[in-house]
Formats: structure tokens, sequence, C-alpha cells
């Protein structure tokens, strides 16, 4: 099976590859408290969701990378749309 979107109907078959990948992280999160599970939960939903075509074009062979790439990618968006946030509310207690 080919781990790139080829417009020949492969995308099906790698979003089976990413449903298993995720499927394989169930135990570490039914390990968690319920409060961190239902997070984990929600991550690994929106980082499929948002990420899908880009973890599924990534030909490491490490799904697990690419998953982990998407979530820091995620965080990273974050962390600078809060950092702006946060250099805007400064700069307008100052006005």
């Amino acid at each position: 099976m080919s781990s790139r979107l080829d417009g020949t109907g492969n995308s099906e078959a790698v979003s089976r590859r990413l449903k298993q990948e995720i499927d394989s992280w169930r135990p570490y999160a039914e390990a968690l408290r319920q409060d961190d599970r239902e997070v984990f939960r929600d991550m690994m939903n929106e980082i499929s969701s948002s990420y899908r075509e880009a973890i599924d074009m990534a030909e490491r062979g490490y799904d697990t990378e690419s998953l982990m790439m998407s979530i820091l990618l995620k965080q990273q968006k974050t962390i600078n749309w809060l950092a702006n946030l946060a250099r805007r509310l400064q700069e307008e207690k100052k006005t």
C-alpha cells in the first residue's frame, strides 16, 4: 500500500493507517485519569482531522513521528497566538 495520496483512491487506505496509529495509543489513553483521557482524545481527534493529509503524505515510515510533529505544530501555533494576544494586551494596557 502506498503511503501517499496519489489520486488513485489510496486516501481511504492511508486514513486507515492513521486510524490504526491512533488506535495503537488506546492503552495509553485508557491508563490516563479521566480528565486527561478526555483532553488526549480531543487532541487526537483534532490532529487527525486537521492534519490528516500532512500525516498521510509523510513518507518517513513512522506514523507516530508524523502524528507527534502535527501535535507539536498545533501547540506551537497556539503558543504563538497566545504570545501575540499577550503582546497586544500589554500594548493596550500601556496606552
